[in-house]
């Protein structure tokens, strides 16, 4: 089983994401990931002109962005922990109603989910509350802080 925590901090001037991860193995290793995504990377990789303040639509690129490392991972549970309610409403609703910019990215984040599980892997998404001392959400939220200071590290290719 893969326990993955994702968090992220948002320079709402520069329409910059500073993402982090932890993921933790069965075995309790620990995977680290930290990186910044300006928003000509968000538009290079994702097509979309990151909006000013949506919050929302960063935690969805910060999961992204760090689902797309495990793309090659086969046969494994992942359990998969979000802190943005809206996030997690709208990876389970089936139809995304709005197909603005954050429509689009769950789209896209769906879409890659779907990728996974047909690699033989169980994906299974829960809701955390922010900030109430969970570890691994603490340790991404940490991470993403980090990154604003430059601190870059990738671990999830040794997965």
């Amino acid at each position: 089983t893969l326990y993955i925590y994702t968090d992220m901090s948002l320079d709402v001037e520069l329409s910059t994401i500073y993402i982090g991860s932890v993921i933790v193995d069965g075995n309790e290793t620990e995977y680290k990931y930290a990186d910044t995504l300006s928003k000509d990377l968000i538009y290079k990789y994702f097509g979309i002109n990151f909006p000013k303040g949506s919050t929302t639509v960063a935690e969805t690129i910060a999961l992204y962005s760090v689902l797309c490392h495990l793309q090659l991972v086969q046969d494994k549970e992942m359990i998969i922990y979000v802190d943005s309610q809206g996030l997690y409403d709208a990876i389970n609703d089936v139809i995304t109603s709005k197909i603005d910019v954050f429509g689009k990215m769950i789209i896209q984040l769906k879409k890659l989910i779907d990728i996974i599980k047909n690699k033989g892997n169980i994906v299974d998404i829960r809701l955390v509350k922010g900030h109430s001392k969970v570890w691994g959400n603490e340790l991404a939220n940490e991470l993403a802080t980090k990154s604003k200071n430059g601190f870059e590290i990738n671990e999830l290719d040794n997965i």
